[in-house]
């Protein structure tokens, strides 16, 4: 079920058209009419009233409201390190007190983590302590941006991601006769 909470409602869709509502003022509530002359009371039990910016207030049976233009709260971002575990299908874990992001690429495990510097860096986890890791000079908003970079560097720099070698004997990188 999706909810909209009242004080998010900005504009109603009537028969006549778009109304914008002045904040927090739309409201649920049945209405009731009293004709101030001991005639009984008429009443709405499912409506709705709100009040535009220029004063005006409306109240109409629920069923007359046709659309609700509404503001969506804030997402609440996830941290960037399961963000990324989630983008590359790895996990977080701590690695000498350092979150760490660890993921496979091409049979390859490897670990990320957010620098001393404020940047993202990478490196093959067997290798972590003996290889200098890939500084990739981006900061931690920027996670698209990194995965971006951080595959090519995968691909391109490395070599992995490479399909194995035919087992024919025959160098297939060998510059072919044309």
């Amino acid at each position: 079920m999706m909810r909209v909470r009242c004080d998010q409602v900005r504009a109603v869709q009537l028969a006549d058209g778009w109304h914008t509502v002045e904040h927090g003022t739309f409201r649920l509530d049945a209405v009731q009419f009293d004709t101030g002359d001991g005639g009984g009371p008429a009443e709405w039990p499912q409506a709705f009233a709100f009040e535009t910016p220029d004063g005006d207030s409306f109240a109409a049976p629920l069923a007359s409201l046709l659309a609700v233009n509404y503001q969506v709260p804030d997402k609440p971002q996830p941290p960037a390190y399961e963000e990324l575990a989630r983008r590359l299908r790895g996990q977080v874990l701590t690695v000498d007190g350092t979150s760490t992001v660890r993921f496979t690429h091409a049979d390859h495990e490897f670990d990320l983590w957010l620098g001393d510097s404020g940047t993202w860096r990478f490196v093959e986890s067997a290798k972590r302590t003996t290889s200098t890791a890939v500084d990739t000079y981006l900061t931690e908003s920027e996670v698209p941006a990194l995965m971006r970079q951080m595959m090519a560097d995968l691909k391109s720099t490395w070599g992995l991601g490479r399909p194995p070698a035919a087992q024919d004997g025959r160098d297939h990188d060998a510059a072919r006769p044309v």
